[in-house]
């Protein structure tokens, strides 16, 4: 057992007994909150899918309007590119921020399982499961938007965008 360990279990089981008298003895390991915060974050995606599904149908317009316009100043190409850009890469990195966080969750359940069991481990190992498959289709569905294949498919039902796709 490791020093660390041995040193948390005496201090816990010190304290146990004052604890106990209060009635407020409360023992949880990480696995107890894997699940919860997985959960959470399962539910941010969906949001985050309509706002950029918004962000997104934004930027096609924007590329028609540009397209249409008659009188374009000097660096609104540059503007025009940049702000595409920069949406892009806050979707992209909305994702690589999920997939992080996927692979924490299941790195965490791992050492968890390892150090202190836990009968909460199914559902935290289902949680991160769900968590996976749902950052898959998200990413799935934002490489489809910007390859212009005119539909969307994350959320269930289809949406026709019936916009004019990003070359």
């Amino acid at each position: 057992m490791k020093i660390r360990t041995q040193l948390a279990l005496a201090l816990g089981l010190a304290a146990a007994p004052a604890l106990a008298a209060e009635g407020e003895l409360h023992i949880y390991n990480w696995s107890d909150y894997i699940a919860e915060d997985t959960i959470a974050d399962t539910a941010l995606i969906e949001p985050f899918f309509g706002v950029a599904h918004r962000v997104f149908l934004a930027d096609e317009s924007r590329i028609h309007a540009f397209q249409q316009a008659h009188f374009v100043p000097t660096r609104e190409p540059q503007d025009v590119e940049g702000r595409l850009f920069e949406n892009r890469r806050v979707m992209h990195w909305a994702v690589t921020a999920l997939d992080w966080r996927l692979k924490s969750y299941a790195y965490a359940l791992e050492r968890a399982r390892i150090e202190v069991p836990s009968p909460l481990e199914s559902e935290a190992a289902e949680a991160i499961a769900q968590l996976e498959s749902q950052v898959r289709l998200l990413e799935r569905s934002l490489r489809d938007m910007r390859r212009g294949s005119g539909a969307m498919i994350y959320g269930g039902p289809i949406v026709d965008r019936g916009v004019l796709p990003i070359k």
